[in-house]
This record gives C-alpha cells, structure tokens and sequence, in this order.
C-alpha cells in the first residue's frame, strides 16, 4: 500500500475518526477490509487514533486539481 502520483489509478481507503468498527457478524469480511493503518503517526498511536484503514473497492485516481476522480469498482458490487 502506498501514495500514488497525480493520474494514477488505485483503490481507495479511508480512515479517520467515524470509522466502523467493521461489518455486524461478518468477522471474516471485516478482516479482510479494516486493515492496520500503514501511515498513522506515531502522535496517533499514543492517542488511539486512525489505527485502522478500510478498503473500499473503489478505483479512483488524484486530478492535477485535488480532486479525486471515481472510476468504478475492482470487485463486482
């Protein structure tokens, strides 16, 4: 998992403060989408923040503007 470059297509993840805990009675799927999140810093750590990352599925790619552009998905939801 890493940054991409302006343009460049790949899968979105999220995290922050209001993020699930995971999917009610679905460990497995839980498992497989809320991952440990490679880019906390260590003030987060300490604090107990943005642990987690999850992975949407959703292809998108950076604009020249900021902005991030939805392209689809990588599975067939």
């Amino acid at each position: 998992m890493q940054m991409l470059p302006i343009n460049a297509i790949g899968e979105l993840y999220l995290t922050g403060d209001c993020l699930s805990k995971g999917y009610l009675n679905r460990p497995e799927l839980t498992a497989e989408r809320f991952l440990p999140n490679p880019f906390q810093t260590d003030e987060e750590k300490k604090g107990g923040k943005n642990g987690r990352i999850y992975k949407t599925g959703d292809l998108v790619r950076w604009l020249p503007d900021g902005e991030l552009e939805y392209l689809g998905r990588n599975d067939f939801q």
